[in-house]
């Protein structure tokens, strides 16, 4: 069974969030093109969008000028199947955002 708009979403902005925490970015909020995290998860951007203003409406994200804010992480938590490996390289490959290391 496939993953729904929802869980990967909510799977996308969790393993952002937690790669911006590890490589010790100084913001709390995700920035990333919406065109590009609905690439990322095989959706459009209406569904994407739709997904986003849904988590807003219900208190889990907060969207600004300065990017995507998680608010309750326990909320938001899938089981999601996007591999966070495969989010780096993905990024790192389309965006040049992630140092390679070696």
């Amino acid at each position: 069974m496939s993953e729904s708009v929802r869980q990967r979403v909510a799977t996308a902005l969790l393993c952002m969030n937690q790669w911006t925490k590890s490589n010790h970015v100084q913001s709390d909020s995700i920035m990333i093109a919406r065109k590009d995290i609905a690439n990322l998860i095989g959706t459009v951007t209406q569904s994407l969008n739709r997904t986003l203003s849904d988590f807003k409406d219900e208190d889990l994200i907060t969207i600004t000028d300065s990017g995507i804010t998680i608010l309750i992480k326990t909320k938001i938590k899938t089981d999601g199947a996007i591999d966070p490996w495969l989010l780096s390289s993905y990024l790192r490959q389309n965006f040049g955002i992630l140092s390679r290391k070696g």
